[in-house]
């Protein structure tokens, strides 16, 4: 067991900015690798909502190239020339480093896609890299000054000490419990490039429901439900799960799309390599040729194996008249034919 003990210090001030582990309970996750940066000269106190701080256990979670959070632990308590860096350091590493997020909804592709980029040659692109980040996520759903907290004191050291070291042109994720977080990683990393991906609703519903997605047993999407000034917040006890399905997909790709703007369909992603170059790799600075696209696109990952519903082109009168009132909208939107 190892605990992120180090401090982040700015030489410039003399303050230690030290980096401990914490589980944010309720606020932002249980057993998390989440931390948040406390100034410890001069007695500043840490937020209300960040409990005492608690062991933090290196994840075993599989990474690519070593792009995972237990490289942080490696990296801080292993390599003492990591320990310390300054904002002016930050932002000159920020300048240099072409940096990327793909946002989008779980069940969108978004494992598939960061698998694919990571192939670029001189890019680390990794899928959602921080365990049980969505904790953060729904905390960002319901707050943006937490979600500043967060993204601030945490995530974009730990984004700064996994890759700082590594010989990459690039850095990527493809994140869908990142995406409440868009104003704060714009903040964050303000040369960075941001993408909306986005799926067909009545795939990611149908794929959504086979799985515990808005079920008070799963706990990635219980907390999440509208807010005030949200129409549908007055129907919300008696909606069906299908309609509080439809409401999440058309909730979330409506931030998405008004917040990041430039979105790519993953069915075009996975049907045209030219779809694929023009809106992907070349915005993105990245190449990855045909015959390695088309091997990955024959290969799905992450793929839902059996269904609870049928195709959506079998859904009754009923049913697709639910998910038209609640997604037509922004199923037109971002270009899709109902």
């Amino acid at each position: 067991m190892a605990r992120l003990d180090q401090g982040y210090g700015d030489r410039r001030t003399g303050n230690l900015i030290r980096l401990n582990a914490y589980a944010l309970l309720p606020e932002v996750g249980v057993g998390a690798v989440v931390s948040h940066a406390r100034i410890c000269a001069g007695g500043a106190e840490q937020p209300a909502f960040l409990p005492r701080p608690l062991p933090l256990v290196a994840t075993t979670k599989d990474d690519n190239r070593d792009g995972s959070t237990k490289n942080l632990t490696r990296n801080v308590s292993e390599n003492k020339d990591k320990t310390f860096f300054t904002e002016k350091e930050f932002d000159e590493w920020g300048k240099r480093q072409r940096i990327f997020f793909i946002l989008a909804i779980g069940r969108s592709g978004t494992k598939f896609l960061a698998n694919l980029l990571n192939k670029a040659p001189g890019a680390l692109v990794v899928y959602e890299p921080v365990e049980r980040e969505v904790r953060a996520y729904q905390v960002a759903f319901h707050s943006q000054e937490k979600s500043k907290v967060y993204i601030h004191s945490f995530r974009r050291k730990e984004i700064y000490l996994r890759v700082c070291d590594k010989e990459i042109v690039t850095y990527g994720e493809v994140n869908s419990v990142l995406r409440r977080h868009v104003a704060a990683l714009r903040d964050a990393f303000p040369n960075a490039k941001f993408m909306h991906l986005i799926r067909d609703g009545r795939d990611v519903i149908r794929s959504a429901i086979a799985r515990k997605t808005m079920t008070v047993e799963d706990s990635n999407t219980r907390d999440i439900y509208p807010r005030e000034g949200d129409p549908w917040k007055p129907k919300w006890s008696a909606m069906s799960r299908f309609e509080r399905l439809c409401w999440y997909w058309q909730t979330e790709n409506c931030y998405l799309r008004t917040s990041i703007g430039k979105a790519v369909k993953f069915e075009e992603i996975i049907s045209s390599y030219d779809y694929f170059q023009t809106r992907l790799l070349d915005p993105l600075g990245l190449d990855i040729s045909e015959e390695i696209w088309r091997n990955a696109v024959t290969s799905p990952v992450n793929k839902t194996q059996s269904h609870k519903i049928p195709y959506w082109s079998e859904w009754d009168d009923e049913t697709i008249s639910i998910f038209e009132k609640i997604c037509g909208k922004e199923m037109e939107a971002n270009g899709y034919l109902l």
